[in-house]
């Protein structure tokens, strides 16, 4: 690794991580040893000021599309949900016309029997 210093390029040591921080830019090169386009081998790879990678552009595509991913199934939980709740509501006007239609029947009974039902 080589750094511009008074216009010359002086040799700079990695560190044991094997990491240069470039602080004019906030980004530092390092030895990444990974899987990638389906090579294992060092690769030269970018990171920011906090250590982290830099994503590449398939470990971007891939976050975008665990995050649609999880946003399909977290509206898909949210429409089951409501379904499941349109379904309640249904269920209880049900019982409740069941219920209202039940007391008119007691009602003419008791009028049947010639009792004024008071409710």
């Amino acid at each position: 690794m080589f750094q511009l210093k008074c216009g010359r390029y002086r040799k700079q040591r990695l560190t044991k991580e094997k990491r240069f921080f470039i602080k004019d830019i906030q980004l530092g090169l390092g030895i990444w040893e990974e899987l990638y386009q389906q090579v294992e081998r060092a690769w030269l790879r970018w990171y920011d000021a906090t250590g982290e990678w830099i994503p590449t552009l398939a470990e971007r595509l891939e976050e975008i599309e665990r995050q649609v991913f999880l946003e399909r199934r977290r509206a898909d939980t949210e429409q089951q949900r409501a379904e499941a709740k349109q379904q309640q509501v249904a269920m209880e006007r049900c019982h409740a016309e069941a219920e209202r239609q039940r007391a008119e029947r007691l009602a003419a009974q008791l009028r049947a029997l010639g009792i004024k039902p008071e409710w």
